[in-house]
């Protein structure tokens, strides 16, 4: 259960980020996607992705358990369901606060 614990607490966001991408790719290329999509192959879509998330740059609030649990979900999505059922845990990975400003006013 610690080893467990411990391998979801160091889940550094640079290499979720690379494995999400390639995760998503891999699904695309398993679903017949990856034309549709505009991308070569594997290997430009996951190009592709790893540039826009360096220009996304990095989140305030970072999940490590979601972070996993986020790319899990991607390796195993149905490529029937692809289009409407993201994992959800990819929505709790980077949870930005929004500043509640109509409190101070």
């Amino acid at each position: 259960m610690i080893a467990v614990l411990l391998a979801i607490a160091c889940y550094p966001q640079d290499k979720y980020t690379t494995e999400l991408n390639q995760a998503k790719c891999e699904a695309y290329d398993r679903c017949d996607l990856l034309g549709t999509l505009g991308f070569d192959g594997v290997d430009d879509c996951v190009t592709e992705y790893d540039a826009w998330s360096e220009a996304d740059g990095e989140c305030l609030e970072y999940d490590a358990g979601n972070a996993r649990r986020c790319v899990n979900g991607w390796q195993d999505i149905a490529c029937e369901t692809m289009a409407d059922d993201h994992p959800q845990a990819c929505f709790e990975v980077c949870v930005e606060e929004v500043e509640d400003t109509a409190a101070e006013e």
